[in-house]
């Protein structure tokens, strides 16, 4: 008998087997940027450590540009799961009502500008705070 999603037991291995499978591909998906985070802040801390014509600096630094494309890989990932992964059956209290291609396209279109203007907003907030 093995462990079956429902709270219960369940005699069929495979799906419980698939279940958690599953559960531990989302973990690591979500899980990911924070380790990545963590290897770009370690390596930054150690490129800072040797002398600027060191090979063992410009190899730091090699994998330093290494983990921050992981990371901003991985946030993007996980940023376009969360905004477009449909939810779960559970989660959807309604049915969704057919929207014609147009109406749909301008919708994103502003959302995607709201939140491009919010970002510029922040940016310019942090890039203010810096230099003060």
């Amino acid at each position: 008998l093995g462990w079956c999603p429902d709270g219960g037991c369940c005699v069929n291995i495979p799906a419980c087997l698939g279940f958690c499978l599953k559960a531990v591909f989302w973990c690591c998906l979500f899980i990911a940027p924070i380790l990545t985070y963590g290897a770009v802040r370690y390596f930054d801390g150690e490129v800072n450590m040797f002398s600027d014509a060191s090979e063992e600096k410009q190899a730091m630094d090699s994998m330093r540009t290494a983990a921050i494309v992981a990371h901003y890989f991985m946030s993007a990932i996980g940023f376009f799961f969360l905004l477009l992964a449909p939810a779960y059956n559970i989660d959807k209290l309604f049915k969704l009502t057919p929207v014609p291609l147009r109406l749909r396209v301008i919708r994103y279109l502003f959302w995607i500008v709201v939140l491009s203007l919010k970002f510029l907003l922040a940016m310019k907030i942090f890039v203010s705070v810096w230099n003060a």
